[in-house]
Parts: C-alpha cells; sequence; structure tokens
C-alpha cells in the first residue's frame, strides 16, 4: 500500500489524518451496518495516506491531472462530516467500478463544496420555512 514512501510520513499523515478525520468516531459510525467499522476505517485513512505520500508529481481525478501539493492540501482538509458525507454519497452510486479512485476524487470534490453546499442548504432551509410560513424574509 505504501511501499516506496517514507515511512516516517506515512507514521506522521497516518496519525494526522486520523485525528481529522476522528478515526474512532468514523470507526463506529462504520460499525452501525453490522460490519467491521473499523477495518474500513483504516482502509478510508489508508487511501488517503498512499493519496497524500504518493511521489507521482501529478494524479489524474475526473480525467484532469493535479499538481501533487493541491491533492496533498484539499485531503488534508478533509473531517469526519466530509468523510460520512462521501460515503453516503457513494452508496447510492452503481457500478462503481474502483471504489478507491472513486471515493478518493469523491472527497477531493466535497472539500472544494462542503462549505458553499453547507451554506447553500442552510439559505434554501430559511428560505422554505420562510415561504411555507408567510414570514418575510
Amino acid at each position: 500500500m505504501t511501499d516506496g514512501y517514507n515511512s516516517e510520513a506515512v507514521e506522521y499523515y497516518t496519525e494526522v489524518v486520523r485525528d481529522n478525520i476522528e478515526y474512532g468516531e468514523l470507526g463506529y459510525w462504520l460499525t452501525e451496518d453490522g460490519h467491521d467499522g473499523y477495518k474500513e476505517a483504516d482502509n478510508i485513512v489508508g487511501f488517503i495516506v498512499d493519496e497524500i505520500c504518493s511521489t507521482a508529481p501529478y494524479t489524474t481525478l475526473r480525467g484532469q491531472a493535479f499538481p501533487r501539493a493541491v491533492i496533498q492540501s484539499k485531503l488534508l482538509q478533509a473531517d469526519l462530516n466530509i468523510v460520512e458525507t462521501v460515503l453516503l454519497k457513494m452508496a447510492q452510486v452503481d457500478n462503481i467500478k474502483d471504489f478507491r479512485r472513486y471515493f478518493i476524487s469523491s472527497l477531493y470534490n466535497e472539500v472544494l463544496t462542503y462549505h458553499f453546499n453547507e451554506g447553500c442548504e442552510n439559505r434554501w432551509a430559511v428560505q422554505a420555512v420562510a415561504r411555507d410560513f408567510g414570514y418575510a424574509v
């Protein structure tokens, strides 16, 4: 999984990612369907760390090459809510051929748009309540 990578970097980023995504909470959340959620959480951490520690100068997401530094920066911003959102959205998609690549691409996209999407949902909710109950906003 991490062949050829700097083992100190892998160890460091594994801890950083585990902290960022609240590994214990994620593992617990993933056990709710009866599976070993902590093994799945380990895989998720491994996917993210592999991408962060890759020695390739670019990675391809959505058919576009991105510099490694951009990918590293965005993946290090992922938190528990973002990972859960990605996993819930992936559960609604049929015929994913490469779960790992799909997860990394989805995680990158979710980090880019999470706060925007959250703001849009909040504004929509305020407008819907105002419309439904006749309040002026």
